[in-house]
């Protein structure tokens, strides 16, 4: 296991923060990587927002669950004003860096939240997440990625210690 986060369990709490998006739908378990249907960019992304918290949950259940002294939760941090907005032409209205960071920085240091793992959050308020209760579906996309990570690193690295 993540021997990093097992060291940090160790000494009093470890705590991952995913960045998820409210932007998220569209996974299609049958083809992560778009090997059966076009690729769509928008598809793509929406597809690995909804993976993430989908991974958030599971890793939550069963890779750190509850005594493990380890915490994994995902968030929303807005829409942040970035070199990837100005170039699509979206420079203005979005939240600052700073501000995108509250809901990361609120999951990864805040006492109110010490022991909770396995949620979605927005503006550091828990939030329902309509993709993580169908416990097969997060199963099954861990199980993909697992596979796809193995075939790519010939089953070398942390993945075939999960």
């Amino acid at each position: 296991r993540a021997p990093l986060l097992m060291a940090g369990a160790k000494a009093g709490g470890a705590r991952v923060v995913n960045l998820a998006s409210e932007y998220a739908g569209e996974l299609d378990l049958s083809d992560l990587q778009f090997e059966k249907r076009a690729y769509d960019g928008t598809s793509a992304y929406k597809a690995s927002k909804q993976a993430d918290r989908m991974i958030t949950a599971h890793a939550a259940e069963v890779l750190f669950p509850a005594g493990s002294g380890v915490t994994v939760n995902a968030c929303h941090p807005g829409v942040v004003t970035s070199k990837l907005l100005k170039g699509l032409g979206m420079s203005s209205g979005f939240n600052s860096a700073s501000e995108g960071a509250e809901t990361p920085l609120f999951l990864a240091m805040d006492p109110s939240v010490a022991g909770v793992s396995g949620r979605y959050y927005v503006a550091k308020k828990e939030t329902p997440c309509r993709f993580s209760g169908d416990k097969r579906a997060c199963r099954a996309l861990w199980e993909a990625c697992r596979a796809i990570h193995d075939r790519v690193l010939g089953g070398k690295g942390p993945s075939s210690e999960l």
